[in-house]
């Protein structure tokens, strides 16, 4: 890997774990009753989750607070290790 590509490389693993965060946020973000149960699977019919949060804004949030931080110190540690 040529330095110049490390930013290229942290981007696209950037992509892969904003769609990670949403997918956790589905399973974490569910409302669910005092027994253990989601609602979904409280009504039996097929019925979409309740979520806690919007699933949406979790992965936007993270995209655009968390992964630049993050980028940036992975950016740091990856040419660092190259010298």
């Amino acid at each position: 890997m040529v330095c110049r590509d490390v930013p290229n490389f942290v981007d696209a693993r950037a992509v892969q774990g904003v769609r990670r965060v949403e997918v956790k946020a589905t399973i974490f973000g569910q409302e669910v009753r005092g027994d253990g149960e989601t609602h979904a699977s409280f009504n039996g019919n097929g019925a979409m989750p309740v979520y806690k949060i919007q699933l949406t804004l979790v992965a936007e949030l993270y995209g655009t607070w968390i992964m630049p931080l993050t980028k940036e110190v992975q950016v740091q540690y990856l040419l660092q290790r190259l010298d």
